[in-house]
């Protein structure tokens, strides 16, 4: 992932519409005083891609700029060949709006716009969830520093946190878990043991084998009972034979009768089901014709709609458009409130500033005056202690003596000012002196206050600047966003585009449900037929498998074997011919008709069937003698027959019955070993799941891994250290602490914590980039592409040699391919590389870039 372009608006000290272009940015700095809004700009690019913030989480509404009522942010950024921009909009008492799109051959195309869906495409995008991203492309500020020197447990800590080696404790919970699972399916099995094994035993089995060997004995004696009735009836065979032939064939009429009615009565239902069928089939026919009509006037009026309205991806794309430009008039107003505000400021700023000026003017004019007379006060003073000093001189000299001074004749003796004179002249001197003092005192403050009045009316006279520079801007974001709807809606927009937007929406969503609805009751109309179709394609088959399966063939020969059988006996005509290829009903008539027939021919067998049997009293003392004691006594021999066959069978029956019984039993008892072998099993599998979850929860395994880890890392870091430092040191590990090899003084090794400040950021910079790589590939494997990295880093402490040594180390990694962004307010880091410089203000944070 490599961002392109960022947008952000309303976002913590940003309150007006900001932009960073990061096209031609590698290697740089993002800079500005404290407080300014550097660290937001990393915070922007994570709420635009994930909707959080590390300080806030999941509440982003705390970010609004204070006073504004929404905030919004766009972040354009590329993932291999792949352009894509996300924009999401977050206000105080609505909730948050967000629309992915991708570059499509220049044209932006919607990808997503919920929040869930979203969120879901940018993790498959950029390859990194939340906590993966943050751990591996934005690296937190000064953890770094404390991971290469810090406490190794502190180490170790961060670096289960970093690489998710928690795995392991969720781990021993889930063996924890499965081991209680396999121990409540052991109780389980137990439960079923008992309740329904435990009379499954050898004994119960032996038991029951007993059984079925007596009853095979009981079935051999009636066996033989049955073989001595047999040679009795034998005597009769002619007659019995015969008497049994006309029995079968008069049942087997008796059941062909039985089958044709019955095929009869299914016959006359399948008729009637068929006529029912058709009619419904004919029915689901014309309701198909009318729902494909329904279906087809729907699609027609949304394909209708969305010439005239516009697709719902362009209405949903003008939406966002509509949305962003209300809150652009807004913005808009508000500019233009500020505006007027200022430029009313600014006269009056400047007349405050003039008056400031001619105060302080006629102050110093008044300290000059003020000073005049102070001079005028010393010279009378001075004159008047001259004179006193020299009338003292004087004192008995007459007209015309030399002056004792200056030795010219005096034209007139001096006289004494007197001490009240001077006096007067030292308290004029005095008061001079005080309104002197005052006076500059006046001044002073005055020409204080015409500097801040002249500064406040430069101050306004660029807030005028600026309010106007920002009123242009959003203007010219109005007429983009006007334009940008107006292509949906029309040159002329409407006084509200976004409730016309959103009715257009809901009428495209209407129709789109009419075509479902319509479809739907299509293919529902469309099932129906089918199965009108099916269940008609049923009852045919129906019909023909019944009319197929008339027992005619059988009842020919019957009548067959009835002729060969009683060839001089005179039976009643059989109407046999059914023609099984008309009408259903036809076809049951046809059938009823032989039912009819086939039932009196087993009447008239019957009767001959008696008049065979007539003859069998005499044999019967004979079998039932036969059969001894081991059935009841019979009154016919085709009963006593009967009743040794049943019993014969029933004893078969008992046997087979004893021996299943005793199959199952064995059964059991094998079901019964292989539930005590399953019930083993389980206790085998519950300890050793709670074993592996005793021994996860164990530090050896965490250790392990922590520690192939950290030498992995050196390696890495080692290699990049190499570059950063133009091969001088190499980075190495061993007994849980990092040491670092001078490669210009025989390799020698030293601990990390004895490094200078610059020498450690390179150190800890190149042990972050290799976590960086690390964190990536156990985030998310091959699909994580990271082609940026910040470092939110402090470099305030670092001395000018520290500080050098960290600008040519960042110069020699700005040629790895990578975009590194480093946050610092150092000016011998950030004048020495590509910056975005933050300025921080009264009216809200600015970016601007500097080549």
């Amino acid at each position: 992932m490599r961002p392109l372009r960022l947008e952000l608006k309303g976002f913590t000290s940003f309150r007006h519409q900001q932009e960073i272009d990061f096209s031609r940015l590698d290697l740089f700095a993002i800079a500005g005083p404290t407080g300014a809004g550097k660290s937001s700009i990393l915070d922007a690019i994570t709420y635009a891609l994930y909707g959080k913030v590390e300080r806030v989480g999941n509440q982003c509404s705390q970010l609004i700029s204070q006073g504004l009522p929404a905030m919004a942010v766009s972040f354009e950024f590329s993932c291999g060949a792949d352009r894509y921009r996300v924009a999401r909009r977050t206000a105080r008492k609505q909730p948050t709006t967000v629309v992915l799109e991708r570059n499509d051959g220049g044209e932006w195309r919607s990808e997503a716009g919920k929040v869930h869906e979203v969120g879901e495409r940018i993790v498959r995008i950029v390859g990194l969830d939340y906590d993966g991203f943050t751990r591996a492309v934005l690296l937190p500020q000064g953890k770094f520093d404390q991971f290469l020197a810090g406490d190794s447990g502190v180490r170790r800590r961060l670096l289960t946190e970093l690489l998710g080696l928690e795995l392991f404790e969720r781990m021993s919970k889930l063996a924890n878990g499965r081991a209680k699972e396999a121990d409540v399916a052991r109780k389980t099995k137990q439960e079923f043991l008992l309740s329904h094994y435990a009379s499954v035993t050898v004994e119960a089995l032996a038991a029951q084998r007993r059984a079925a060997a007596e009853a095979r004995e009981r079935e051999d004696r009636l066996e033989a009972a049955r073989a001595r009735v047999s040679e009795i009836v034998k005597r009769w065979d002619a007659v019995r034979q015969a008497a049994q032939e006309l029995s079968g064939l008069a049942e087997e009429a008796a059941s062909l009768a039985q089958e044709a009615a019955g095929r009869s009565d299914r016959l006359e239902m399948l008729g009637r089901d068929a006529h029912a069928a058709r009619a419904a089939q004919k029915g689901a026919a014309s309701a198909v014709a009318a729902a494909k009509k329904r279906k087809d006037h729907a699609q027609a009026e949304l394909d209708k709609a969305v010439g005239k309205l516009g697709s719902g991806d362009q209405l949903q794309s003008a939406r966002a458009k509509a949305e962003q430009l209300e809150a652009a008039r807004q913005e808009l107003s508000e500019a233009k409130v500020r505006v007027e505000r200022a430029e009313d400021a600014e006269p009056k700023q400047r007349a405050i500033a003039a008056r400031e000026a001619t105060q302080a003017n006629a102050a110093e004019q008044a300290v000059v005056r003020a000073n005049a007379d102070v001079e005028a006060a010393r010279k009378a003073l001075d004159g008047l202690r001259h004179d006193d000093r020299l009338a003292a001189v004087a004192h008995g000299l007459r007209s015309g003596d030399p002056c004792p001074i200056c030795r010219t004749p005096l034209r007139a003796l001096p006289l004494a000012p007197g001490a009240p004179a001077l006096k007067n002249a030292e308290a004029r001197l005095r008061s001079a002196d005080k309104l002197l003092d005052a006076a500059r005192q006046k001044a002073s403050s005055l020409l204080v206050n015409a500097a801040d009045a002249a500064n406040a009316a430069k101050g306004a006279v660029n807030e005028v600047r600026a309010a106007r520079e920002d009123l242009r801007k959003e203007g010219a974001r109005v007429d983009v966003l006007e334009k940008a709807v107006a292509a949906v809606l029309g040159p002329k927009l409407p006084a509200a585009p976004l409730a016309v937007l959103e009715e257009r929406i809901a009428r495209l969503q209407k129709l789109r449900g009419d075509v479902d609805d319509a479809s739907d009751a299509a293919h529902a109309a469309e099932i129906a037929r089918s199965r009108t179709e099916l269940s008609l394609e049923h009852i045919s088959g129906s019909i023909a498998s019944e009319a197929a399966a008339i027992p005619v063939a059988r009842a020919k020969g019957l009548l067959e074997q009835g002729r060969k059988l009683l060839s001089d006996e005179v039976l009643p005509p059989v109407e046999i011919e059914v023609d099984i290829r008309g009408d259903a009903t036809r076809v049951a008539q046809r059938t009823r008709t032989l039912s009819a027939s086939l039932s009196r021919y087993a009447g008239e067998l019957r009767r001959l069937r008696e008049e065979r049997l007539a003859s069998e009293p005499g044999v019967l003392k004979e079998a039932a003698d036969a059969i001894e004691d081991l059935v009841p006594p019979a009154g016919s021999l085709d009963a006593i027959s009967k009743a040794v066959a049943q019993a014969t069978k029933a004893a078969t029956n008992e046997a087979a019955a004893a021996e299943t019984r005793a199959h199952a039993l064995a059964d059991a008892l094998a079901q019964k070993a292989a539930l005590i072998g399953e019930i083993a099993e389980l206790v085998r599998r519950e300890q050793l799941l709670h074993g592996i979850a005793l021994d996860l929860r164990q530090d050896a395994i965490v250790d392990f891994l922590q520690a192939q880890a950290l030498r992995g890392l050196a390696r890495e870091g080692g290699a990049r250290l190499q570059e950063l430092s133009d091969n001088r040191y190499d980075l190495r590990y061993g007994e849980d602490e990092f040491y670092v090899a001078d490669l210009w003084n025989g390799e020698e090794e030293r601990s990390v914590k004895t490094l200078s400040g610059g020498e450690t950021f390179l150190a800890s910079l190149a042990l972050a980039l290799s976590l960086s790589i690390q964190v990536s590939a156990l985030s998310s494997g091959s699909r994580a592409q990271l082609d940026s990295l910040f470092l939110d880093e402090g470099f305030g402490s670092l001395d000018r040699e520290a500080v050098r040594l960290v600008i040519e180390g960042l110069e020699r990694l700005g040629s790895d391919g990578r975009m590194v962004g480093v946050i610092t307010h150092v000016r011998e880091i950030t004048d020495r590389l590509p910056r975005i410089e933050v300025h921080k203000s009264s009216t809200g944070s600015r970016l601007e870039v500097v080549p």
